[in-house]
């Protein structure tokens, strides 16, 4: 008898969990699970003797009481992928920040502070493609409700000497349910599109940093990112961009 895991909390230990269930399948031979519980938590325990398939089955049945125990809210009560129901919520006032970064080369931006790059004004089309993807979040981000942006602003800060283009997403609506995806998904269109623009001239760009910086409004209330630097030592955001 051989005891594979002992406490898991998250869908995400579960996945790994699973990924190493399957590497336990040596030489074709295969195992009977017990599903036992403790103080300690959830346990499976192998025993020789039976399909590898029913191993996947009942690894989906903890994945599916995990997510219901952990109050997963795109999950239905079955374990499926369901849009959250607003329908009772109330219409707040939301906001949110988002942030990333693009690491570039020199030559990249000299061409961009000179305004040489060949497609044009870089940062002027991320700007716009940034607007345009953020209003265009739920065609793309499946569980997310359609939300009547009020304000879009992208914004972005240049280190030079560090070759760094950060920019920022600020995004506002009066609804049942936050913005905190759309403001994420403009960072990430505007760097994609900043990538597009200046690859010709040197592919070692990297996108990094990507987070929410701020949110308002809602049920859960306000969030400001803190950096951790340490287990259990948070600092505040570093970043002096806030909602205006």
């Amino acid at each position: 008898m051989y005891v594979l895991s002992a406490r898991r909390r998250t869908c995400r230990q579960d996945l790994r969990f699973a990924r190493t269930c399957l590497k336990k399948n040596f030489c074709g031979i295969k195992y009977n699970i017990i599903q036992k519980s403790s103080a300690r938590g959830r346990r499976l325990i192998f025993v020789p003797g039976i399909m590898l398939s029913k191993i996947k089955n009942i690894i989906n049945i903890v994945i599916k009481e995990n997510a219901m125990e952990n109050k997963l809210t795109h999950f239905d009560e079955n374990g499926n992928a369901v849009m959250v129901d607003v329908s009772d919520k109330p219409v707040t006032h939301r906001t949110a920040i988002a942030t990333g970064a693009i690491q570039v080369g020199s030559e990249i931006m000299e061409h961009l502070t000179a305004g040489t790059v060949a497609k044009g004004d870089v940062l002027g089309v991320a700007r716009v493609a940034g607007i345009m993807s953020v209003k265009h979040t739920s065609d793309l981000v499946p569980m997310c409700h359609p939300l009547p942006v009020t304000k879009c602003a992208i914004d972005f800060e240049l280190e030079k000497e560090n070759g760094i283009i950060r920019t920022f997403c600020t995004v506002k609506t009066d609804g049942k349910t936050g913005v905190e995806m759309e403001a994420l998904t403009g960072v990430q269109v505007t760097l994609l599109t900043i990538y597009d623009m200046c690859k010709a001239i040197d592919k070692h760009m990297v996108m990094t940093d990507i987070h929410l910086v701020e949110k308002t409004g809602g049920k859960s209330g306000d969030f400001l990112f803190k950096e951790i630097k340490n287990e259990g030592e948070k600092n505040e955001a570093s970043s002096n961009y806030h909602i205006q």
